[in-house]
């Protein structure tokens, strides 16, 4: 069973703070034919590039083959997200940004089916906020990041839902969205762990996607 959760560990002051599980799904059928070779995410670089308040920032959503142990063991194919001329990975791309930066997103659906993104607004805000993301088409959004805090961005993109949450095939569609007070001094690491099942309940294997 794979889900997502995201921590933070403060170098400072060691505490992990748990911001959520994502877990999704997707039909065989839709799958695209295309892949790539998805990367592991340390989260050591923010995604974008921050200029003057403002950070620009293109993603896409891929299908690939992704290596949860190593890069020479076996694959699964799974959806991720990647920086545009990037490959995607796992997890996807670290979002941070100082309070105040105003954030110009876009994000080109790759896959076949329609994308349901997550997170990507004001914070605090309206947890049913989403950006609709037809297969093939590229919409664009503008906000500004918000009060300081450790948050998580994913996307779905359909199938069946477990508890409220998709599984499976996209359920490494999520990554780390930060918003460091201003002048802050960044001293601290975070880490994304997520959990694959092939169905509600099955704990038979777990593997761990990195961080």
């Amino acid at each position: 069973m794979f889900r997502s959760i995201l921590f933070r560990v403060v170098s400072t002051c060691p505490v992990l703070v748990a911001l959520g599980l994502l877990a999704t799904a997707q039909s065989p059928q839709s799958v695209p034919t295309s892949t790539f070779a998805i990367q592991a995410n340390s989260n050591r670089e923010p995604a974008g590039k921050l200029e003057k308040g403002v950070l620009t920032l293109r993603l896409e959503l891929r299908q690939g083959d992704w290596y949860p142990e190593t890069d020479t063991g076996p694959s699964m194919r799974v959806y991720a997200f990647g920086e545009e001329g990037k490959p995607p990975q796992v997890p996807a791309p670290l979002i941070r940004v100082p309070e105040g930066t105003e954030i110009r997103l876009s994000v080109h659906n790759l896959l076949s089916t329609t994308a349901v993104v997550h997170g990507m607004h004001r914070r605090p805000g309206n947890i049913d906020d989403v950006l609709k993301v037809p297969a093939g088409e590229v919409q664009e959004l503008q906000f500004t990041a918000g009060s300081p805090g450790t948050y998580q961005y994913w996307a779905i993109v359909g199938g069946n839902l477990f508890r409220g949450r998709p599984y499976k095939e996209d359920s490494q569609l999520a990554g780390a969205f930060l918003v460091d007070p201003p002048g802050a001094v960044v001293d601290d690491r975070v880490f994304v762990i997520g959990f694959w099942q092939t169905k509600p309940g099955d704990d038979s294997a777990h593997k761990r996607s990195g961080d």
